[in-house]
């Protein structure tokens, strides 16, 4: 027996079609069967229908909830608005930025918000918002119960009843932080567009300049817009260009570097300046440098006539220390030596007198005190200015010196030089002389040498002296302190002399101080006359 073909499937209109054929057919057979079988077909067709509404109604919901939510947890808070101002739906954004809970802010006017200096800016608003259609927008300040205070951007849109507008749509922004940093932005700008000093921001990759302020383009003569993109390097005088890869070799390393150097102007001309400089990173994540310059003229200035009153001060003790001891020597020393020769005539006289023997004790007595008065004298007139020095020469004072040390100390003192007493001046010869004598004091009380080795050197452009010890030296890392009066009175006699001068352990130990003079033809020309 052959097997029957699989009936189609039937569609919903072609099953009601053959129910209605049915139905005709058992109406007319069979009446009241007839019309239970078409309650039936109905009741199919009510579920059927109720099952698409059950659908569709989920649908709705799913969508409601959907913008619902989109609605209370929006980025904005939404209000709407009774023409007058009251408050009559609001989302949980915000309630939350007028810190009131939603039930609470019903029907309460939105003007109880806003501080009492914006409330004509918000009644126009609202106006123009009735009176018109469109949006309008403004920036209010809003204070809640508590007092705080906020910054909100306002955009309101008018809506439509029966073509007349009937209230109002309402988005606030909470624009606080923004208004604050767009505050601190601005203080920031105002400083550094009138800070004196000046501040410039650079790239690192090809070293060139982005943002400058005023003040660092008038330092160097330069307008701001001339300034972008001109090499950093071209902004130093050539005296500092040499050490410009160190600086900033520095400064990527460590991130931070302040640094004195000289800067070149438009003109040509340079001017003295200490520098700050940091690495940065811009939003991009590129590094930037920021510097701050400041001109040090004046300082240097002062600096300079400082030094000059400093060297004038130092060269008037000197020659009044030089006056002293020449009265000292003349009057004093003359009358010491007298009263010397008296006291021996005197005792001659009294020696051939068995009966000014007690006489001859005291006489020998005065001559014994005015030998010791003599020799005071004497030391007081070299520490006040050896003679050596003015008749002899340096090179002379400091082995005459060398030698006085070893006597007093029992510590070897060798100098060894050459000197052209025709090329050294009076100032660099006392200078060299005094620091000889204050390191030689310090290796006295701090160093425990046995040993101490001079050298000195004079030609035609400078003279050296150096004098290193075999004592402890000092420990890695050790400062000077600002209360050693001595290693800073040398620092200044040299530099008063636009010299050098430098302090260091040597290696295996002891310490070595190293002072360098320019020696000028001028400056000698007006000792001589």
């Amino acid at each position: 027996m052959s097997k029957k073909p699989d009936k189609p499937e039937l569609s919903r209109n072609d099953t009601e079609e053959e129910l209605a054929h049915l139905a005709l057919q058992e109406q007319q057979t069979h009446p009241a069967e007839a019309l239970l079988h078409e309650f039936q077909a109905q009741q199919i067709e009510l579920e059927m229908q109720n099952e698409e509404l059950r659908r569709t109604q989920a649908a709705l919901e799913e969508t409601r909830d959907r913008y619902v939510d989109l609605y209370e947890f929006a980025p904005l808070g939404y209000l709407t608005l009774s023409r007058g101002g009251t408050i009559t739906e609001v989302n949980l954004t915000g309630a939350r930025l007028l810190g009131v809970e939603r039930k609470q802010l019903l029907h309460r006017s939105f003007d109880s918000f806003v501080i009492p200096e914006q409330h004509d800016r918000w009644n126009r608003l609202l106006s123009n918002t009735l009176q018109r259609s469109g949006a309008n927008s403004c920036m209010l300040t809003l204070a809640k119960d508590d007092g705080e205070c906020i910054q909100v951007h306002l955009d309101s849109q008018s809506l439509m009843t029966d073509g007349r507008p009937s209230s109002v749509s309402v988005a606030l922004t909470d624009i606080t932080l923004l208004a604050r940093t767009e505050d601190s932005l601005h203080e920031w700008q105002q400083f550094v567009e009138y800070a004196s000093w000046g501040m410039a921001i650079g790239d690192v990759t090809n070293q060139t300049l982005k943002r400058v302020n005023p003040a660092f383009a008038k330092m160097h003569g330069y307008s701001v817009e001339e300034m972008i993109g001109k090499k950093s390097i071209d902004l130093f005088a050539s005296e500092s260009k040499a050490g410009y890869a160190q600086y900033f070799n520095t400064l990527l390393d460590a991130g931070y570097h302040a640094f004195e150097c000289v800067r070149l102007r438009n003109d040509g001309s340079t001017f003295p300046a200490v520098m700050d400089a940091s690495i940065i990173k811009g939003f991009d994540g590129k590094a930037n440098y920021i510097v701050s310059v400041k001109d040090f003229t004046e300082r240097k200035d002062a600096e300079r006539r400082m030094r000059e009153l400093t060297a004038h001060i130092q060269t008037i003790r000197e020659e009044e220390k030089a006056i002293i001891a020449r009265e000292i020597h003349d009057d004093l020393g003359g009358t010491l030596t007298a009263l010397k020769m008296e006291a021996y005539w005197l005792a001659e006289e009294l020696s051939a007198s068995n009966k000014a023997e007690p006489l001859l004790r005291h006489v020998e007595l005065i001559s014994q005190l005015t030998e010791n008065a003599v020799n005071v004298t004497r030391r007081v007139i070299t520490g006040l200015r050896p003679t050596i020095l003015d008749d002899l020469g340096l090179l002379a004072a400091l082995e005459w010196q060398a030698e006085q040390f070893y006597k007093h100390t029992g510590i070897s003192c060798r100098v060894n030089g050459i000197e052209d007493k025709d090329k050294l001046d009076k100032q660099c010869s006392i200078a060299l002389f005094r620091i000889f004598q204050e390191t030689l004091t310090n290796v006295a009380r701090h160093s425990g040498a046995s040993r101490v080795e001079v050298e000195f050197h004079c030609c035609d452009e400078e003279a050296m002296l150096s004098v290193s010890d075999n004592g402890c030296g000092l420990p890695d890392g050790h400062t000077v302190a600002s209360t050693s009066y001595g290693l800073r009175g040398m620092n200044e006699r040299v530099a008063q002399l636009g010299g050098k001068i430098s302090f260091g352990s040597r290696p295996g130990g002891g310490y070595t101080v190293t002072a360098t003079l320019p020696l000028y033809v001028d400056r000698r020309k007006e000792e001589r006359a």
